[in-house]
């Protein structure tokens, strides 16, 4: 009796609980099928948002590129860096600008000459060292070379030890009797202002007993294929040697000068501080792209000259040094 009636209470239960389970099911499937609803109802809203947004407001606006990108690149020098291409910075507003005209420039003889107006507003050079090794002066002139630039000596870049040019005595009292103007250049490797004026003063102890109607030029040089002591050079440092050697120059009475590359000059050295020297600059094209003033111009480095063999550095100099030479001491009259 007692076992019948627990099947049946048993019973019971398993009918309880089936019912629970279909009451769990059904209330369960309402539930999701009121998210879903819902959810298709959310997005369909959205969808009808962004489209009315889209037409009344859009979300992205193309922007102006002639506006954003059409840069003033009259404030700005571009050069070309071997690692990065091209590369600019900001041009430097108190340093004079570049006043030539790539039109006027005109090559004879394979020199190169500037007119003006059809007026001639340049003279012809070459720089020398004792790479030229021997140099027949006169041909030199008759081959239309009105003046010389000759390496005077030079510091070694491992020792900083200084030495004159073993052919400067020879080249320039040849270039002088041939009747160039001369001018000279000291390659440095100075790294303090008292180097520089040890070079400086070495310089005017060689040409003290010559004619030198040029500039006497500091030519301070990276050296990229070998390490030297002027590794790491700073700007301020560079800047300030090159003032310590300008100065002793003038000091002596002679016409100082820089030389260098177009981007040493940009990212080596001060040019603020420097606008008051004659600048030389060194570029191997038809026509220069540096964007300041300069006097000199050593154009090529592959240069034939009759009296010299092998290559040589041909030279424009926009001033005519020897004529303001002799003007300033009463021996001719400056012409332009």
């Amino acid at each position: 009796m007692f076992n019948r009636n627990f099947i049946v209470f048993l019973n019971k239960i398993k009918l309880i609980i089936m019912l629970v389970v279909i009451v769990l099911l059904v209330i369960s499937v309402i539930v999701l099928s009121l998210l879903l609803a819902k959810s298709e109802k959310k997005s369909v809203q959205t969808a009808l948002k962004v489209e009315e947004t889209t037409e009344t407001t859009p979300f992205y606006e193309e922007p102006d590129f002639e506006l954003l990108f059409n840069t003033n690149d009259d404030a700005k020098v571009f050069f070309h860096d071997y690692s990065l291409g091209e590369v600019w910075i900001p041009l430097l507003k108190d340093v004079p600008l570049c006043p030539y005209k790539d039109e006027n420039y005109k090559t004879e003889n394979g020199l190169k000459y500037y007119y003006e107006n059809g007026e001639l507003k340049s003279v012809a050079g070459i720089d020398v060292s004792s790479h030229q090794k021997n140099i027949n002066w006169e041909k030199v002139k008759a081959a239309g070379i009105d003046f010389a630039m000759i390496r005077a000596g030079y510091t070694g870049y491992q020792t900083g030890d200084s030495f004159i040019d073993s052919n400067f005595k020879k080249n320039i009292e040849g270039a002088l009797d041939a009747g160039l103007d001369v001018g000279v250049y000291f390659f440095s490797q100075a790294i303090t202002v008292e180097e520089a004026m040890r070079e400086a003063k070495m310089t005017l102890d060689a040409i003290k007993n010559y004619k030198i109607t040029y500039p006497v030029v500091f030519d301070w040089e990276v050296i990229y294929d070998d390490e030297a002591r002027t590794d790491g050079m700073s700007v301020n440092m560079l800047t300030n040697v090159t003032i310590a050697f300008c100065e002793t120059i003038k000091a002596a009475g002679y016409t100082p000068m820089v030389y260098a590359n177009r981007k040493h000059a940009y990212l080596k050295l001060d040019l603020t501080k420097l606008k008051n020297y004659d600048f030389w600059l060194a570029e191997y094209n038809d026509t220069t792209a540096y964007r300041y003033n300069y006097q000199m111009w050593q154009y090529s480095c592959t240069g034939q000259i009759d009296g010299i063999e092998g290559d040589v550095d041909l030279n424009i100099s926009f001033v005519d040094y020897g004529k303001r030479y002799r003007k300033a001491h009463g021996e001719d009259e400056v012409i332009g």
